[in-house]
């Protein structure tokens, strides 16, 4: 499963691991992230701007082929992408 977050400046990134735990990171953006998630564990990413605003867009991709995106937009702005658990 690959994460991506594009736009610029900064954003708190919250995304699943390979445990089925959630990570939180602040990144400058653009920000990426590959992982395997066992199982059938849905896979999901949630970002939030700062104080400053902008527009950033998160992404999840599944063997390279885009499986969703959502765009967070202005002061502490949100998005979530969600895919279904993955086919064994």
């Amino acid at each position: 499963m690959g994460y991506t977050v594009t736009g610029s400046g900064t954003a708190r990134i919250t995304y699943t691991r390979p445990d089925g735990t959630s990570r939180t990171v602040t990144a400058h953006l653009p920000w990426h992230q590959t992982t395997a998630l066992p199982g059938r564990s849905p896979a999901t990413i949630n970002i939030v701007l700062g104080p400053n605003g902008g527009t950033a867009t998160c992404g999840l991709t599944l063997h390279g082929a885009a499986v969703q995106h959502a765009t967070a937009h202005g002061t502490y702005g949100r998005a979530t992408c969600t895919s279904a658990a993955p086919p064994r």
